[in-house]
């Protein structure tokens, strides 16, 4: 009532919360500019990189340097880029860039079908024949000599001369040859109109132009009229200057003979040449062929000619790169042609140039993208985490803060009830918290805001009225209904965490039916990843899913024994000496290599865990090492129950022994007690959620050999499976993941036909794996020349080894397979057991996975099962053989797809790191501008986890030598096989006769240090005659009865632990372990018989355990051993709780009333 909270630093608290706010801002600033896709390009950063990475980590590697211009890298789509590749790669392949000048007079002819190439070809072989070129040059011959005219050079020159020849030819039709001795210019201006005259300034007399006009007349061939004189003149006088521009000699002209002919062959010539000229137009020589010399246009004709087999990939080569430079690619094609790259590397020569295009123009547009690296990235997740928990730490004080206000507001409210009650607990008058509640209930309820108590104790706590606005219950599935109606009808608001699928009691089943359901989705746990498959393909799909963990040791085992028995009276052989004896030595064996685990054995049966509990502490009493490994001290101490005793029960570590054996004659009882019934399965499924890490499964019965036509019901099938998988995960099987992944899908098959959920209920009782968040999408890369590693034991992933001769992964295609060369590196899928769908690699991990395999170390992708969390790289050292060391994040897709910072940046990582990994983050903008870099702070990791490895092995031999000290140790080929009688050890209360804890000594040998004699009722003493192997003598079990028990050792009341110094009651702890085992420790001395005890104390029976107090616990005990009665430990137990009226087992239960009995025996 005078609670006085401490607010803190309000100041501190919200620079704290502000810091943390601008640190979460900033992750998410990275990755929404690094995974936002880019318009117009429709990718991001993220997509460059990886495009990018896996270009740059091909073999040979694309090494163009060619940007694209935006506009043109814009308009190619992953269609268009894709088509432009084929269209390169079959460019190439008709020799676009490969081709040079020469290679072929043809090179870069322009022909765009074949038939253009066929006339091309015609017109080349008809200049190349003797009608063509060589005619031509001999009729040059002919008209120079026949006219003057110097011989022409060219074919143009040609034309020229032969429109001269019949020009004047034309003239000399109108007029006689002497038209051309001399100018007729003053003939031209006589004959023409007075505006022409005056236009050229001539200007000329009547009599003149009539004389001139005259002469001109004469010059007409006789009877030829010229409707046109001053015309046909002007030709003349053109054709005149013509003529002696080609005949130096001057003179009449003189016209060759067959003209027309000559004409006729030009005419032929000329058009060939034509239309070669644009096809060759984009040859080095240039289509210019009119105006070269003639004899330089033949030789070139011939060697076109000559290169004609060339000439049918023309056509398609020109349409090809036609069609490129109009895509805007002629920058590109000159470096391809430049470089002769071949055909299989054009289109990822394309794609880097487009890439890269993109990169720089993204780059360009943000560019505080440029500025973030792998080390600056670190510090700020480093930092976020470290804010994120002085977050959470700071969350108590402000709640507490608020609570004590609204006491003392509810005080300052209600001053009389708070001086009443203030008054009640000062003189010492409090009468309980029922009654406060009920008279003070305005101050009493903010006095305790929260009340933790089991539901069966809520009536004697808080009155009968609806005053708590939310009412949680936890750890409920054994409970029936009823027993949480107090709770229910006090709450306004109820949350119910339970598991419905393994309940055994109907409260967590009925009300799930009936309130809103969300699963819960369990943290990471250090169980075997198969185990956890198993347990999703059995009704906790969606709710459990495999993590991975570093070692590929499996941690589930097989113990299979031959033991048999005869059947009780539910005809069901419920325990065997053989399956007993297992489990004491897996107990031992744990007890020794494993202290620091804690261990709980599950028995299917009362009767099987009474023989396990006498027979470890048989054990412990022998043997003060194991007595010390399993004391009751311990957190979480060493426990044998049985399947409807676990709720709530957790440990490293769990032996499941079921204890159903074959009859003597070797017949399998197909009847599985409490599994058989209904429900059974639920208590199969809370029992494998017992462990947090390790299972060992003993069973005289193998799946083989159940009969599955007379497995009926859940319960027993479940265990056929369960046994099947134990047996297949211990050996190893390479196929139990396939099958596991097959039965599951057809048991969601028909889960879907009949409705069920497979989240059913409101959460999950049973400690998994992660699932959900962080659960990776990344893919298995490989070396297309590698092989497969198959590891039946570990999880899948594409293996990198340092053993092998390349990188190593699962379903790496061959270069030959691939298309691709020998030495290139190319994307797979991992062909794991049971994975049905391929993943995608992430090309900048699997070149960093190169890397750190070229250095030596052992890397695999894509680490995890199907449909679990999977590591895109783990990587251990390969002197630790047989497990991974350090998990490698990346920034992948599916940390995009997690939109909490918390949980991508600190609660998975830190998970991970609870299991054992050590996490490197590595950033993909760090691995893209620096991979060495990282793979060198990965090497640092991995060496450092390998190194503190090697010491912690050398620091336990040398603990595990000096512990042996002087002790000889002999190997255990050299040891006689002892005899292994069976027998379970029943210990009793010491005697004063004393025993060699090993029996007597041996012949010549001195006598052990003697111990008290432990004996029981009905057994005979140590040194009497032994009953007969195979007798029956009989014994009480907890409740007292006495019942028949098979003696099969000579000795059964000598336990078989050998010849020690010490005695386990003789050191301190060893019998309070025994004790917290409810193992028996018989005969305890009790008051003389005929002491009449007194009154019962009054205890009221039927409340839960935590209700009652050490004080009433004790006066009830000490009631009970009153009267005189010898009482084993167990008996006295057994009684205590009919007086408690406790029904229900558990190792809280089973602890109290253990402890009340110790401290009433002293």
């Amino acid at each position: 009532m005078t609670l006085e909270a401490d607010p803190g630093d309000p100041a501190r608290t919200a620079a704290l919360r502000s810091s943390l706010v601008a640190h979460r801002e900033r992750l998410r600033g990275y990755l929404s500019g690094l995974h936002v896709a880019r318009e117009p390009w429709g990718v991001s950063a993220y997509d460059a990189f990886q495009a990018l990475a896996a270009l740059t980590a091909a073999r040979p590697t694309p090494s163009t340097t060619v940007r694209l211009d935006p506009a043109v890298a814009r308009e190619l789509t992953a269609e268009r880029r894709a088509a432009l590749a084929e269209s390169l790669r079959a460019a190439a392949e008709v020799g676009a860039f490969t081709l040079r000048p020469v290679d072929t007079p043809w090179y870069g002819a322009a022909l765009d079908t074949a038939q253009q190439a066929d006339q091309t070809l015609e017109r080349v072989r008809r200049l190349a024949g003797p009608d063509g070129l060589a005619l031509l040059q001999r009729r040059i011959a002919e008209v120079a000599e026949a006219t003057g005219f110097a011989p022409a050079t060219s074919v143009q020159g040609w034309g020229e001369q032969l429109t001269v020849l019949a020009g004047v030819r034309g003239t000399l039709d109108d007029f006689q040859p002497i038209v051309f001795e001399r100018s007729v210019a003053d003939l031209v201006a006589a004959t023409a109109t007075k505006a022409w005259r005056t236009e050229h300034d001539q200007p000329m007399g009547f009599w003149l132009r009539r004389r001139l006009k005259k002469q001109a007349k004469d010059l007409l061939r006789p009877g030829r009229h010229v409707d046109d004189l001053h015309a046909a003149l002007a030709n003349a006088q053109h054709q005149r200057e013509v003529w002696r521009r080609h005949c130096a000699a001057g003179g009449w002209p003189q016209l060759p003979a067959g003209m027309a002919q000559i004409e006729a062959e030009y005419q032929q010539v000329r058009a060939d040449l034509d239309a070669l000229a644009p096809v060759l137009a984009g040859t080095p020589e240039g289509g210019e062929l009119v105006a070269t010399p003639v004899r330089q246009v033949a030789e070139r004709i011939e060697r076109l000619l000559a290169g004609a087999d060339a000439l049918p990939a023309v056509p398609e080569r020109s349409r090809l790169v036609r069609d490129l430079r109009a895509a805007g690619l002629e920058p590109l094609l000159y470096d391809l042609a430049d470089r002769r790259v071949p055909a299989w590397l054009v289109g990822p020569e394309l794609d880097l140039a487009w890439w890269s295009t993109v990169f720089e123009q993204i780059i360009t547009a943000d560019p505080a993208l440029a500025g973030y690296d792998g080390r600056s990235l670190g510090r700020l997740v480093a930092e976020y985490r470290q804010l994120d928990h002085a977050q959470i730490e700071s969350l108590a004080a402000p709640v507490r803060t608020r609570a004590a206000a609204h006491t003392r507001h509810a005080m300052d409210q209600h001053p009389e009830q708070t001086e009443a009650l203030f008054g009640e607990l000062v003189e010492d008058r409090f009468s309980g918290l029922l009654e406060a509640m009920s008279r003070y209930g305005d101050v009493a309820r903010r006095l305790r805001p929260v009340l933790a108590a089991a539901p069966m104790l809520v009536p004697q706590v808080l009155p009968a009225t609806r005053t708590v606005d939310l009412v949680v219950l936890d750890a409920a599935d054994h409970l029936p209904v009823e027993v949480l109606l107090p709770a229910l009808a006090r709450g306004r608001q109820v949350v119910v965490i339970g598991d419905p699928r393994c309940a055994s009691g109907s409260a967590v089943t009925e009300l799930a039916a009936v309130l809103p359901r969300v699963a819960l989705h369990a943290d990471g746990s250090r169980r075997d990843p198969y185990l956890t498959a198993f347990l999703a393909g059995h009704g906790y799909a969606g709710v459990l899913s495999p993590t991975p963990l570093p070692t590929e040791a499996a941690a589930v085992g097989f113990h299979p024994v031959d033991g048999t028995g005869m059947p009780d009276d539910s005809g069901t052989v419920q325990s065997t000496r053989a399956e007993v004896d297992r489990v004491v030595e897996l107990v031992a064996d744990h007890a020794f290599n494993r202290p620091e685990e804690s261990l709980a054995v599950i028995t299917a049966s009362p009767l099987h865990t009474a023989q396990i509990r006498e027979a470890v502490l048989s054990q412990v009493r022998g043997n003060p090492a194991l007595a010390a490994a399993l004391d009751a001290g311990r957190p979480e101490p060493f426990v044998v129950t049985d399947l409807t005793s676990i709720a709530g029960l957790r440990r490293d570590a769990v032996v499941l022994s079921f204890g159903f054996g074959r009859t003597p004659h070797g017949r399998v009882l197909h009847r599985f007690g409490p599994i058989s019934d209904e429900g059974g399965d639920g208590l199969l499924l809370a029992a494998l959620g017992v462990t947090r890490h390790r299972l060992d499964v003993v069973s005289c019965l193998t799946a083989d050999q159940l009969d599955p036509h007379r497995l009926r019901g859940a319960g027993p099938q479940l265990y056929a499976d369960l046994l099947s998988f134990a047996e297949r995960r211990a050996a190893g099987d390479p196929d139990l993941l396939a099958d596991m992944a097959r039965q599951a899908a057809g048991e969601a098959g028909d889960a879907d036909e009949s409705g069920a959920d497979a989240a059913d209920g409101a959460g999950a009782s049973t400690a998994g794996d992660a699932s959900g968040a962080g659960t990776s999408a990344a893919g298995a890369g490989s070396a297309s020349d590698a092989t497969a590693r198959t590891d039946a034991t570990a999880p899948t992933g594409g293996g990198v080894h340092p053993s092998s001769d390349a990188p190593v992964t699962g379903a790496a295609a061959s270069s030959a397979e691939s298309g691709s060369r020998p030495d290139s590196v190319t994307a797979s899928t991992v062909d794991g057991a049971g994975q049905d769908e391929p993943t995608v690699t992430d090309r900048l991990v699997v070149d960093l996975a190169e890397r750190l395999w070229r250095h030596g170390l052992v890397v695999e992708l894509d680490y995890g099962l199907p449909g679990g969390l999977r590591l895109p790289m783990a990587v251990g050292h390969p002197d630790l053989p047989g497990r991974l060391l350090v998990a490698v994040l990346t920034d992948d897709d599916s940390y995009v797809r997690e939109p909490s910072v918390r949980v991508r940046d600190r609660q998975v990582p830190e998970r991970l790191e609870r299991l054992g990994w050590s996490v490197v983050r590595v950033w993909s903008v760090a691995a893209f501008i620096d991979p060495d870099a990282e793979v060198d702070r990965i090497r640092r990791a991995v060496h450092a986890v390998a190194d503190r490895e090697v010491e912690r092995a050398r620091a336990d031999r040398q603990r595990s030598m000096s512990l042996l000290g002087d002790v000889p140790v002999v190997p255990a080929a050299d040891l006689e096989p002892a005899p292994s009688t069976g027998a379970l050890s029943v210990i009793g209360l010491p005697t004063d006769a004393g025993l060699p804890v090993g029996g007597g000594a041996r012949d010549g040998e001195p006598p052990a240090m003697t111990a008290p004699t432990w004996t029981v009722p009905g057994f005979e003493t140590p040194g009497a005659t032994p009953e007969p192997s195979g007798a029956e003598t009989t014994r009480t079990d907890e409740t007292g009865t006495p019942r028949a028990v098979p003696l099969l050792d000579d000795d059964p009341a000598r336990p078989r632990t050998g010849t020690l110094p010490l005695v386990a009651a003789d050191i301190p702890g060893v019998m309070e372990a025994a004790a917290a085992m409810t193992g028996a420790i018989p005969v305890i001395p009790k008051a003389m018989p005929g002491d009449a005890p007194g009154p019962r104390p009054d205890v009221r029976p039927g409340l839960p355990i935590s209700a009652y107090s050490d004080d009433q616990l004790d006066e009830l005990v000490a009631w009970m051993m009153a009267d005189g009665v010898e009482r084993t430990e167990s008996q006295l137990a057994a009684e205590l709780r009919l007086e408690l009226g406790v029904t229900r087992r558990g190792a809280r239960v089973d602890a109290v009333v253990s402890a009340a009995v110790r401290r009433a025996l002293g």
